[in-house]
């Protein structure tokens, strides 16, 4: 067994000592000049993939994405990488339509050290969109956001539309953005992760005010199984959300639906204070357990928690603020609370 173990990491590590590594710039990019740089970084995408995968490196300075760039169905399960150099800047301006990252079929993706921006002027307000999605990972074995801000953006889906793939955000900020849908949407996913992250309902970037969350858009994290949980070990993905901020710019922080596992832990929630507004949305998850977490903000009695068609979700160590108490459940749901004094279970229909 510890040969088998030396084997695979001198694999990994010749890997990352022989992957290729291309900088934005080689393939005609030009920062600051305001042009559409997506030619240039398709090209160096489909570098790599001829390649077997590797680095991009974007350069410091701003590049603009105003049109789609991608992998296609045709890719090889090869590991791509795009990294951002001493503050490198992504601004977005495309259609409603347009998927801006669109991967599929690979190995493993990773977004890291980038900042993202949306457009901004005197006629962009809350409702403007800069694309359809950032990112769509379709079938990609391993997703990655690490490192990563986002300024400003207004998505008619989401920010991360995740198909059959296991997502993992940490260290990311993500301020005053929107996706209609869901921020982060995940679909039938291998696992979801988001942790040491910030989801906000405004930003301030280079002095500049950028806002175009409203809270009857999505909700920040929305996770949604297609796939019935039938015993078969290999539908049951967890969903892990640790050490998160959520701020109010959004009507229900995280709406999970249909997941074997949920687990929130040392996390804080502000509920915005309208009739139907929430923290946690559960329905048909199977066990959860949210520890350590506050809760509050609103001034009227919004539910921390709902929990509907579920079986054990769990709350312990819960600490709430202004007028949120209540924990919603229907009757099929079982609900325990443990050191939260204030908390009241209110059943529902």
């Amino acid at each position: 067994m510890k040969k088998l173990s030396g084997f695979i990491i001198i694999l990994l590590l010749s890997f990352s000592i022989h992957a290729k590594t291309v900088n934005l710039t080689d393939f005609g990019a030009n920062i600051n000049d305001g042009q559409n740089d997506a030619p240039a970084l398709q090209s160096a995408i489909n570098d790599l993939l001829q390649s077997g995968g590797g680095t991009i490196i974007f350069p410091a300075g701003k590049i603009e994405l105003q049109s789609a760039v991608g992998t296609g169905s045709t890719a090889s399960y090869v590991n791509l990488r795009l990294l951002g150099d001493k503050g490198s800047e992504v601004a977005i301006n495309a259609d409603a339509n347009t998927i801006i990252f669109n991967f599929g079929n690979l190995n493993q993706v990773l977004f890291e050290n980038l900042i993202f921006t949306g457009k901004t002027s005197d006629m962009v307000g809350a409702f403007y969109t800069d694309a359809d999605k950032l990112i769509q990972s379709n079938y990609v074995s391993k997703t990655v956001i690490r490192d990563c801000q986002f300024y400003g953006l207004g998505f008619n889906t989401a920010l991360v539309h995740a198909l059959g793939t296991d997502l993992l955000i940490e260290n990311s900020q993500i301020e005053g953005s929107r996706g209609n849908v869901g921020l982060v949407f995940a679909e039938n996913n291998r696992g979801l992760i988001i942790r040491n992250s910030n989801f906000i309902d405004y930003a301030n970037y280079k002095d500049r005010f950028l806002t175009k969350t409203f809270p009857v858009a999505g909700p920040w994290v929305k996770v949604r199984q297609e796939v019935q949980l039938n015993g078969n070990a290999m539908t049951a993905y967890p969903v892990t959300i640790d050490q998160v901020r959520f701020d109010e710019g959004s009507c229900v922080s995280v709406d999970v639906d249909n997941v074997a596992f949920v687990k929130v832990e040392g996390s804080n929630f502000n509920i915005y204070k309208q009739a139907g507004c929430m923290g946690i949305k559960l329905n048909r998850v199977t066990y959860a357990q949210i520890t350590q977490s506050s809760f509050g903000f609103s001034i009227i009695d919004n539910p921390l928690l709902r929990v509907t068609n579920s079986g054990n979700v769990e709350a312990k160590g819960i600490t709430l603020g202004n007028a949120v108490k209540s924990i919603e459940k229907d009757q099929s749901s079982n609900v325990s609370v443990q050191f939260c004094p204030d908390c009241r279970i209110k059943r529902i229909n």
